[in-house]
């Protein structure tokens, strides 16, 4: 069945997903480091790949106050399609949280500790923070992250003193996300707009892709 799906992606226009082998040293520390090793990546099918390739290529390209947003990165825990979960360094969470708060790139998340979220005021490839509640059946740690990438932001147009719903900074993508509120598990469309905004190619298409 993968296969077949792989096939099909590829029939329509898409690359190939990159295995191991066709990252760079470069990539292959940082993703091993977050426990992305070898032996976890190449079984995994085509979606689960991208998933973590676009999140990865997201999060290194992204800075706030001088930091990469991948450094925050301890180790993942989760990995769906479009969507990866992970812990953030427990000395540094109050630091990632405050610096969306700080800059105007992300909407600022509530103080609350047990469910906030933020998301990049971009209106194509909006990277996406969620942090849950969870309950005794359900943990969610303090320092657990969820991350995703929706094709269109909610926030797309505006910045933190945009308030009002009525203005069109806000209501024509909080429209358009809803529409397409489940576009984020589509990593394939996701690599689409990360390589039309600049993103690193390498790791979303591969070294032999790049030399041909």
């Amino acid at each position: 069945m993968e296969d077949m799906e792989t096939w099909g992606n590829i029939w329509y226009g898409e690359k190939p997903v990159p295995k191991w082998a066709q990252l760079r040293r470069f990539d292959h520390a940082n993703l091993a480091s977050r426990g992305y090793t070898k032996i976890w990546f190449d079984p995994k099918d085509d979606k689960i790949r991208l998933t973590v390739l676009t999140l990865y290529v997201k999060l290194w390209g992204l800075t706030l106050g001088g930091k990469r947003l991948w450094s925050f990165v301890e180790k993942g825990v989760a990995v769906d399609s479009g969507r990866l979960e992970f812990h953030i360094k427990l000395d540094q969470f109050r630091l990632f949280k405050d610096l969306l708060k700080l800059y105007d790139s992300f909407e600022t998340p509530s103080d609350s500790d047990k469910k906030w979220e933020s998301i990049e005021h971009r209106f194509y490839g909006a990277l996406h923070f969620k942090h849950f509640e969870g309950d005794a059946s359900w943990p969610w740690p303090i320092n657990r992250v969820q991350a995703h990438i929706d094709q269109v932001g909610w926030r797309g147009f505006a910045d933190k003193t945009t308030t009002s719903k009525a203005h069109p900074k806000i209501w024509i993508p909080a429209v358009a996300h809803g529409l397409s509120y489940y576009s984020y598990k589509d990593a394939y469309i996701a690599r689409r707009i990360l390589l039309q905004q600049g993103f690193d190619p390498v790791p979303l298409l591969g070294i032999g892709y790049l030399n041909r």
